[in-house]
């Protein structure tokens, strides 16, 4: 297969799935640290009827998680931090006893899930939730899930506990220290950490949207958790992203050694994955008869690397490959079901022309 070909099949893959006047997608392959294909689907503003464009900045959902341990590494490389603090040593709260940096960033912390039961059912939802306020719960001892080092659990919590570590070390606030130490090094010039309870002007924003009872497309933006950051809320498009993943292939974010933790696995995966279980891990064939693990918030075996992100209205998914120069992006401002076959198929369609010009 030629790569004209395979742009025409991808092309024909994504307008069959999404439609025109409707929330789409921004797709990207990149081998080599140069664009194979990138396109918009869709509409990033359903009012305004303004398409989704390599520029549109896309809600990131959990594939935020990585600059939140980026950051981490960075207060790692300044001597600053280290994988092995406990979170006691910050905050002297009994939930955080033996519970270590490294625990956070590969899910083994046992910290109980901040959103079921007590913030999406005892919130006032006319307020906008923030990390600070999830320190407060935190300070009221909720029951863990498990021993730090016991188990493995998917943990939202513990990737916002990392970003107000990073605010309690650096005694800056977050999303400045993320503009001005991760993003700005790496080339995302419009990318950003975004609070609804802060609002800043994101250019290019793609709004989120979730169909209603009626089947109509209604804008989630403002739900009350969005003033988490974290374990989510970066915005940023396909364009910074690319411009970021060189930096990583050519290792000139962070020093030499950190950047050997960043797919380096801590854990096992023998929890599930978010919100879904391994038999969801299953349908990707990279993953297939694997032995999976986690690194810096990448989910990892020996040759790729890989995150989805899900939250209201948004579904992202970055793959990576460990042996190989390629980067496949997939965002989508809607909660469509369609993610899994989009990358599932855009990855077999990418695997086949590689093949081909392999030979």
């Amino acid at each position: 297969m030629g790569l004209e070909k395979l742009q025409a099949k991808i092309d024909s893959l994504f307008n069959s799935k999404i439609g025109e006047n409707e929330p789409g997608a921004a797709i990207a392959i990149s081998y080599n640290q140069e664009l194979i294909f990138g396109k918009g689907y869709g509409l990033r503003d359903l009012e305004t009827k303004e398409p989704i464009t390599l520029n549109t900045n896309m809600r990131m959902a959990s594939v935020s998680k990585q600059f939140t341990a980026l950051c981490i590494l960075n207060l790692i490389d300044k001597d600053l931090l280290s994988l092995n603090d406990t979170r006691s040593k910050f905050w002297n709260f009994p939930v955080f006893k033996d519970i270590t940096v490294e625990h956070l960033l590969n899910h083994t912390s046992g910290l109980a899930d901040y959103e079921e039961p007590y913030f999406l059912e005892r919130w006032d939802k006319s307020k906008i939730v923030e990390n600070k306020d999830i320190l407060k719960w935190l300070e009221t001892n909720p029951k863990p899930l498990f021993e730090p080092g016991k188990g493995w659990e998917y943990s939202n919590t513990a990737y916002l506990v990392l970003a107000l570590l990073v605010e309690k070390v650096s005694g800056q606030e977050f999303s400045s220290f993320a503009k001005e130490n991760i993003f700005r090094k790496a080339g995302m010039e419009n990318t950003n950490f975004y609070n609804l309870a802060k609002p800043i002007e994101i250019k290019e924003r793609a709004y989120c949207y979730e169909k209603d009872s009626l089947g109509n497309w209604e804008k989630v933006d403002g739900f009350f958790m969005n003033g988490i950051l974290g374990d989510g809320a970066v915005y940023t498009s396909v364009n910074d992203y690319l411009d970021y993943d060189k930096t990583l292939r050519n290792e000139e974010l962070l020093s030499k050694k950190a950047h050997e933790l960043i797919f380096k696995p801590s854990s096992n995966i023998d929890g599930e994955w978010p919100n879904t279980g391994h038999e969801m891990i299953d349908l990707y064939p990279f993953f297939k008869n694997k032995e999976i693990g986690y690194g810096m918030a990448w989910i990892v075996t020996d040759d790729i690397a890989s995150h989805r992100g899900s939250w209201h209205g948004t579904r992202t998914m970055v793959v990576r490959r460990l042996n190989k120069p390629l980067t496949i992006l997939l965002f989508m401002n809607s909660n469509s079901e369609m993610r899994e076959l989009l990358m599932i198929e855009t990855y077999e369609l990418v695997n086949q022309y590689l093949k081909t010009t392999a030979k």
